[in-house]
């Protein structure tokens, strides 16, 4: 079964069920921003939970930032998830991959 993504509604800090805004701003605080994706989990306030919590605990972990962004893309590209590709496509940029290395991670490759 597929699901479309355009089923779920991607909330912001205002307009997000009041029990999962904590972890929206938590997110906020951390990555910058609120991800589309966060905001479509935001539905669920323990979904979302989950997610800002498992990233601050990867966060803790000793792979440097770049070396996250890397693995997250390309478990992004493994799993098939848009919004994660596109992300963590932007934060290793961000983080100093070159552009060869990331479209390499998005075409199933391996970074220079």
């Amino acid at each position: 079964m597929t699901v479309s993504t355009e089923s779920f509604a991607i909330h912001t800090l205002e307009d997000a069920p009041a029990p999962g805004r904590a972890a929206l701003e938590r997110l906020k605080k951390g990555v910058g921003m609120i991800p589309n994706l966060a905001g479509s989990m935001a539905a669920s306030p323990t979904l979302i939970d989950a997610f800002v919590t498992l990233r601050g605990i990867s966060q803790a972990g000793s792979f440097t930032p770049l070396e996250r962004e890397v693995l997250s893309l390309a478990n992004a590209v493994t799993n098939g998830c848009r919004y994660c590709q596109a992300i963590h496509s932007t934060f290793a940029l961000a983080g100093g991959l070159d552009e060869a290395s990331v479209a390499a991670i998005r075409a199933g490759g391996t970074p220079s």
